[in-house]
């Protein structure tokens, strides 16, 4: 009795440690009360000490060798410490599932798998308002109440400003990505880089679409000379790597003719392994390894493709400052360029190391929303053959055989509501977060500061009631009369409020064009290697498991691209 009751008051010891670093907004020079984590470790010391001289005296109570003691006693502390807070939605009077020790509610994610455990939460907790989980020892507040999101995400923006921080992000190097940033710096840098996508922008790096997209059919149409059945997501990837690679880091990767170009392979290397890493990492490390990684500067990221990254920004910044600014084109590297400091700290304007930051926030944000949603939308509006017919038509009707310009594009209506739908059944993210940072009170309910809100984009796109027929694929659903009579917060492809994806604009171009261009040019069908619906992987990123395979026939009349 007298181990399990030292054990448990070393453990509440360091689990107060670490929530008081886990719920407040601090600078890295605030993160870690050293001293009373050290005295928590002497203290565990002169435990195992004590243990081991008692097992000494009596080694008939003890007959077990000190060793296997020491790792049993280092067991239970372990599972008492991550299973600490498992009690915290019972205290809130908010229903949950049983977690189990250590891990949890996440066994339900490894049999199931993310999307599934999203939809599944959401349908069965949805009249309770909201439910609590818990990945390790890390409550999950998820919120199925769309009146409670859009206060916590829009009404009451300014208590839930923060995003969770995963284990190791805020290092140096990749603190400066957006969204690692908290709080007021958060506020400031995102208002500083947002207009960087604004309409005039967007106009002036236009014309930059046409040539990729072109070397994109050419691709397709070699492809298909070979062989009709294609994969479309791998050469769709390259498309749109290639045009992140031009607007934000000023890289003719040309990933297009060389899929295994450095560029492309040190950005998938880091978003392959981030979804994956994080989850692992928060369901079994206790939170204070953290500052230990930190503090010896390792990252649960590819650090070789996070400092390749860097060195070609750097190297993008270096060029264009050797030129004048009329020799520039006006994309989004220059805007940053343009918004630079010189270092010197200036208010309104960014660092080098900001602007750094945001040429990440752009490969890694950008090239994952555009990428996905192209040949996600697109794949679902070819295994629809009268949607695709429909919006085959629209294109041809509209663009008359022309490139698409900017002007043309915004004309494609039905082409909107196809993405829009495709979206809806293939979220760009199964679910967003934010953090609570000060309690707050949202319609009744108290959420305490340090609490991440979950927000099931997932669960809330499948909801029978929002959506009847819910697995059915149905543009119709985003008519203009079906958009109005649905709650504002029924659709969040991009999230909402504030914290929204602010990369839209380009991703939701991108896609317009890229998808219009080859529905003008090629008719497709499912062939014998489609799987639809879609089954993603269970764990980790959103990708297909058996690949997006689409059936080729060049159309006689096709897009100009001459």
């Amino acid at each position: 009795m007298w181990l399990m009751s030292e054990l448990k008051s070393i453990s509440h010891s360091i689990a107060n440690i670490s929530t008081l670093n886990y719920t407040q907004t601090m600078t890295s020079k605030q993160c870690v009360n050293h001293s009373g984590l050290s005295d928590c470790y002497l203290r565990l010391i002169d435990l195992f000490s004590e243990i081991k001289l008692h097992m000494e005296l009596t080694d008939i109570l003890f007959p077990l060798p000190s060793w296997l003691m020491l790792t049993i006693a280092a067991v239970v502390l372990y599972t008492y410490y991550m299973s600490s807070t498992h009690n915290t939605f019972k205290k809130l009077g908010i229903p949950g599932p049983k977690p189990l020790p250590i891990i949890g509610n996440s066994l339900f994610t490894f049999k199931n798998g993310i999307v599934n455990t999203v939809v599944n939460g959401y349908l069965y907790y949805k009249r309770k308002g909201m439910y609590g989980t818990y990945e390790g020892r890390s409550p999950i507040l998820t919120v199925t109440s769309l009146d409670m999101l859009k206060e916590i995400m829009i009404k009451q923006f300014n208590n839930f400003i923060d995003r969770r921080q995963y284990a190791t992000m805020d290092q140096k190097g990749i603190d400066s990505i957006l969204f690692n940033v908290l709080g007021q710096k958060w506020k400031e840098y995102r208002a500083l880089i947002r207009p960087s996508l604004n309409p005039a922008r967007l106009k002036s790096m236009y014309p930059r679409l046409k040539e990729p997209c072109d070397t994109m059919i050419s691709i397709f149409k070699k492809k298909v000379a070979k062989d009709p059945e294609v994969e479309i997501s791998e050469v769709i990837g390259c498309l749109c790597m290639d045009l992140i690679a031009d607007f934000g880091f000023d890289v003719k990767c040309d990933s297009l003719h060389n899929p295994e170009h450095d560029f492309l392979e040190k950005s998938r290397g880091i978003l392959d392994v981030f979804g994956e890493r994080t989850f692992m990492f928060s369901l079994f490390a206790p939170p204070f390894l953290k500052h230990i990684l930190d503090f010896f500067g390792i990252t649960i990221l590819p650090k070789k493709d996070i400092t390749y990254l860097r060195n070609v920004a750097i190297k993008a910044m270096a060029e264009r400052r050797k030129r004048s600014k009329s020799e520039n084109p006006q994309d989004l590297l220059q805007y940053m360029l343009d918004l630079g400091d010189d270092n010197t700290g200036a208010k309104g304007k960014l660092t080098d190391e900001e602007i750094i930051g945001a040429a990440l926030t752009y490969i890694l944000a950008g090239y994952d929303t555009s990428a996905k949603g192209f040949f996600y939308c697109l794949y679902q509006l070819v295994m629809n053959p009268e949607c695709f017919k429909k919006a085959q038509k629209e294109v041809d009707d509209v663009l008359q055989g022309e490139f698409p310009t900017l002007e043309s594009v915004h004309n494609l209506k039905y082409l909107d509501q196809c993405i829009n739908e495709g979206s809806r059944l293939i979220p760009l993210g199964t679910f967003v977060e934010r953090r609570c940072v000060k309690d707050t009170t949202v319609l009744g309910q108290h959420i305490p500061a340090g609490m991440n809100i979950r927000i099931p984009i997932a669960g809330i796109h499948r909801d029978p009631e929002i959506y009847p027929n819910q697995d059915q694929y149905d543009p119709e659903r985003f008519t203009p009369e079906a958009i109005a009579s649905r709650h504002k917060m029924a659709f969040l492809p991009f999230g909402a409020g504030p914290r929204s994806c602010f990369g839209q604009p380009l991703a939701m171009m991108i896609m317009r064009v890229g998808m219009a261009a080859l529905i003008q040019t090629f008719n497709m069908e499912t062939c014998s290697k489609s799987v639809y619906p879609v089954r993603l992987l269970p764990l980790g990123d959103v990708l297909a498991e058996h690949g997006l395979w689409v059936k080729f026939t060049p159309r006689k009349h096709s897009v100009n691209v001459e």
